[in-house]
């Protein structure tokens, strides 16, 4: 045998490598992080609704926010990072916080529906404290300071309590207090005797000793709806009430007599109510003031004229003003629609986002570039009038920014991308005066196209893959409309659909006469004329609630139907007949189904309250997929196809990503293989990307090996691609494997795998050998 010449050196153990990784893709990302195997990432956007935020007296860089949803987080560098603090929380929905003012590990939260709960080591744990409290729905607390035992609670219906043992036993205190939705409690620092209540629909109250008794202060209160009420440690007898009008709009009042008369010093551009004030400790004249969509207005004159204070500001729904106590000019700002929470520190003339750590946005829309894998879109629902919103990622999640420009304050419920132009992109939202958005630049800014569209309320898109000038919008009450010119023009197409209620839309991938809709009360529909006429296709449906409708892009005549209380459904004949496929589920509320684009018989279904599930047998047999999955209220998938990656956006979590170890690029994910015989579409890669799929990806130990691949293979298949003879080399030990392969596709004989090992160590032996002789 002759010697083989111009071997490179470490030419053997890139041999080995290259046959053990050879099988198994798995696409690296721009910045170089390489994805999870069989366990979910949690990736953002960050941001949420944040109800109360609490600054450590002691301490300014200890803060606590209390969340709708996720509970508490705590920072401990000032904001810059946090983490949920929620061990015995048992509600989450936090609306209220307070910190011993002498004992700052002590700390209440007030929750809505779950009443306080009080934490001893700096909310580490929490135990609730409920005992004579009988209405749940804390709206906010109160501590005295001069005895750290006494706490007032105010409520949503139940007027005012007081426990004067640290939250173990609580009273009642409500005579003369004749509205009980008690919004907001100011004490008078130097006599704690002296209470003030903000109520919703009676105005403001005060107590002289310590909430006995209650007396109305309205003289010269305009209003009767006041959201916070906030008093000027400097002069006891200042106060400022924020709330709102008969009108809904925003109004601002201030005392200097305790109460005893009031005036309005409302700003005067017309401003959304106001629902928090903060009060410079050190002038009773600067009063910041948040409100519901208008975001932070500023006096530094004590209401004589005010300026907003937004820059930076990206949400301007405000929950929740509050101020370092050891530094006036960084007050922080919790907002309601996904903002999450932002931060000041030079007095409201820049605001910048402080939500690292903080996920707990409802993602109700997904999207990826089918050309850039690494740029990913999730449309959000929000609370409040600022709604949802649009976030991008250009790197896989790593990090996200607004984009919807031209489309703020609606709730993104459906995106699709142009398969050919993916710059142009389509958002359906659900909200009032939405309807259906348009950009052609990648996002960056939206124009409403809504011409025909009569009901605005979308709930469910679809673009035709060979026509994508034609999509379908379901709405909530108004059917079907469609449009054959990018959204130019809408026009309804709802001949024979008995239910207008629509909550999926599917269409042929290769011929858009052919569609699919689900409905909430009356199945799945088809037409096969392009919308001009839809036939109700649900013999063998047993629940009509239909969540998702699905076709097998690579064989169209099989469709799947998600329920809501049925599980999954299958069709073999475009509808005709259909079979429950629910071996596995464990629960049968389904909100989404994705089919495998490339992988046949593969398939993922987010299912509501158990996560997401896969199968690999066309809905033979499901298996759960959760492994990291924090959050398993699933409501969407969506698959960069060329990566292999699978996104999930959850109920109040945001955006995970899982590796599914099947790619489409390099040759499918055989880098190796690919590198080796110079093309993806080689026979023998593609008899080793099908040996993979069906046989070694569908065992722990193959998936186990796709991790290695992940960390190791790129470098050596560099090296592969640079040298002929390596080439020439991995051919030759790949041949045998793709023949084994094909023996195990073919015949299924186990002992194969014996084999494999066997002609894998004899050929590096050999190898080695041959580069010894002389």
């Amino acid at each position: 045998m002759k010697r083989i010449r111009h071997l490179p050196r470490y030419a053997p153990v890139t041999l080995l490598l290259a046959f053990v990784f050879a099988l198994f893709p798995g696409p690296q990302d721009k910045n170089g992080a390489w994805a999870g195997i069989n366990t979910w990432t949690s990736l953002g956007p960050e941001g949420g609704l944040i109800l109360t935020v609490a600054v450590d007296p002691t301490d300014s860089q200890i803060l606590y926010t209390g969340s709708g949803g996720k509970g508490v987080y705590k920072s401990t560098d000032g904001g810059a990072h946090w983490n949920t603090t929620n061990s015995g929380l048992t509600n989450l929905d936090v609306n209220a916080l307070a910190v011993d003012p002498t004992a700052p590990q002590t700390l209440y939260a007030g929750t809505l529906g779950g009443g306080p709960f009080k934490s001893a080591d700096g909310g580490a744990t929490w135990a609730a404290v409920n005992t004579g409290l009988t209405d749940p729905n804390i709206e906010c607390l109160l501590i005295d300071p001069t005895d750290p035992q006494v706490i007032y609670a105010g409520t949503s219906s139940g007027g005012v309590f007081k426990s004067t043992d640290g939250g173990t036993n609580w009273n009642a205190v409500n005579t003369g207090l004749t509205t009980l939705a008690v919004m907001a409690l100011s004490m008078d620092p130097t006599n704690t005797q002296i209470i003030y209540a903000a109520t919703m629909g009676g105005g403001a109250f005060k107590t002289t000793d310590g909430a006995t008794n209650w007396a109305p202060v309205n003289t010269g209160l305009t209003i009767t709806d006041l959201f916070d009420l906030v008093l000027y440690p400097g002069n006891p007898l200042v106060l400022y009430a924020g709330g709102r009008d008969a009108l809904g709009n925003g109004a601002v009042f201030k005392t200097t007599d305790g109460g005893a008369s009031w005036s309005e010093v409302t700003p005067a551009a017309t401003i959304q109510e106001v629902r928090a004030l903060c009060l410079d400790p050190a002038s009773s004249l600067i009063v910041y003031a948040g409100t519901g969509g208008s975001g932070v207005y500023k006096t530094t004159n004590g209401g004589t004229s005010w300026n907003a204070a937004n820059t930076g500001l990206a949400r301007t729904d405000i929950e929740a003003l509050t101020m370092d106590p050891a530094a006036s000019q960084t007050l922080y700002a919790g907002t309601n629609g996904g903002g999450g929470l932002f931060k000041t520190i030079d007095a409201g003339t820049t605001w910048t986002e402080a939500n690292t750590g903080i996920r707990m946005l409802n993602i109700e829309a997904l999207a990826v570039d089918p050309v850039d894998p690494e740029t990913v879109y999730a449309g959000t629902r929000g609370l409040g009038p600022s709604g949802g919103a649009l976030y991008k990622s250009t790197d896989a999640g790593v990090s996200w920014a607004l984009s919807n420009t031209g489309m703020e304050g609606h709730n993104i419920v459906a995106l699709a991308i142009d398969p050919a132009t993916p710059v142009t992109l389509y958002a359906g939202t659900r909200d009032t005066g939405g309807g259906m958005f348009k950009s052609t630049d990648a996002g960056a800014t939206w124009t409403p196209i809504n011409t025909g569209l009569t009901n605005l309320n979308v709930s469910a898109l679809a673009i035709s893959k060979n026509s994508p000038q034609t999509l379908f919008a379901g709405t909530w009450g108004g059917g079907i409309f469609k449009t054959t010119d990018g959204g130019g023009n809408w026009t309804p197409v709802n001949n024979a659909l008995t239910d207008l209620y629509i909550t999926d839309l599917a269409i042929h991938p290769t011929d858009a006469r052919y569609a699919y809709a689900g409905t909430y009360n009356d199945g799945v529909f088809s037409t096969q004329n392009g919308g001009a006429g839809w036939t109700d296709i649900n013999v063998g449906i047993s629940n009509l609630r239909i969540s998702a409708v699905e076709v097998d892009p690579l064989v169209p005549s099989i469709l799947y139907s998600g329920t809501w209380g049925g599980g999954i459904f299958v069709s073999y004949n475009s509808g005709a007949n259909w079979a429950a496929i629910n071996q596995g589920l464990t629960s049968l509320n389904i909100q989404d189904i994705l089919v495998h684009p490339t992988a046949d018989l593969i398939l993922y279904a987010a299912v509501d309250g158990a996560g997401v599930f896969k199968t690999i047998s066309g809905g033979g047999v499901w298996y759960a997929q959760n492994p990291g999955l924090t959050d398993l209220e699933v409501q969407i998938l969506a698959l960069a196809t060329i990566r292999g990656v699978l996104y999930c956006g959850t109920n109040s979590t945001g955006v995970f990503d899982y590796l599914t170890a099947i790619a489409s690029e390099g040759g499918g994910g055989c880098f190796i293989a690919t590198a080796a015989f110079g093309s993806s579409d080689h026979s023998q890669v593609e008899l080793l990307r099908t040996f993979r799929d069906r046989f070694l990806l569908t065992s722990t130990w193959g998936e186990f090996l796709v991790e290695l691949y992940y960390r190791y293979s790129p470098p050596i298949a560099g090296i592969i691609a640079k040298h002929e003879s390596l080439k020439a080399l991995v051919r030759v030990a790949l041949y045998p494997l793709a023949g084994t392969g094909w023996a195990l596709l073919r015949f299924g004989f186990p002992a194969v795998s014996l084999f494999i090992l066997c002609s894998c160590t004899a050929l590096v032996l050999l190898i080695l050998r041959v580069r010894r002789r002389p």
